[in-house]
């Protein structure tokens, strides 16, 4: 009988032996694959990134250009005189404390007193006192008494409430003010029936100034 080779049994390998990665086990991805799937990832970051901070700009610049627009437009409308006794004036498209529209209009054959303010005026705040003189005198079968913002909802609550300002108070935006070229505060704008304006004073009130808007209306 022949001599049988000489050689070495290698053990058996089971199937979850080489399933789970013995010497039978699919070799994974290479270094390669990995570096380029981590390089494409990076290049989508960097993509995103740059859409984002693309789009943040274009607002910006939007914002940017309104604002010069607005500038331009409030620096030639400056350029008007106020308004005078014996214009028209159009009804005003106002904005209430809780966001709601509210129009002013002189179909009402009393008087309008306007009264314009912003919650950043100290001026405005010393005149208070004068229009508050003004709402006591005040005879409402003949005038009506309205406080007109220039600034957001927010401050001017807050700014009412510290100071006990009473309603009617609503809010004008740049366009509406524009509009009654009220472009310093304090501004206190008397108009009739029918949109005709009756006196237009500016700034701190005088005494004269009170006395003729409580005497003729109380």
């Amino acid at each position: 009988m022949a001599a049988e080779p000489r050689s070495c049994r290698l053990p058996p390998v089971s199937m979850s032996e080489s399933a789970e990665g013995g010497p039978m086990a699919q070799q994974g991805p290479s270094t390669v694959d990995r570096l380029f799937r981590v390089f494409l990832a990076l290049v989508f970051v960097v993509m995103a990134v740059e859409v984002f901070l693309l789009a943040r700009q274009n607002r910006e610049l939007k914002a940017l250009v309104s604002s010069v627009q607005l500038q331009i437009a409030a620096s030639r409308d400056m350029a008007k005189p106020p308004l005078q006794a014996g214009e028209v004036v159009e009804p005003l498209d106002l904005t209430t404390m809780t966001g709601g529209a509210s129009r002013l209009t002189y179909d009402d054959p009393r008087d309008t007193i306007l009264l314009f303010f912003s919650p950043d005026c100290l001026t405005c705040e010393e005149n208070l006192e004068n229009w508050s003189r003004i709402r006591q005198a005040l005879d409402p079968a003949r005038a009506r008494l309205v406080y007109v913002s220039t600034a957001e909802a927010h401050s001017t609550t807050r700014f009412a409430s510290e100071h006990e300002i009473p309603e009617p108070m609503l809010v004008a935006d740049q366009g509406q003010l524009g509009k009654y070229r009220v472009f310093r505060v304090p501004a206190t704008i008397v108009v009739g029936s029918g949109g005709v304006v009756k006196n237009v004073w500016l700034g701190l009130l005088s005494e004269e100034a009170v006395a003729t808007l409580t005497n003729a209306r109380s």
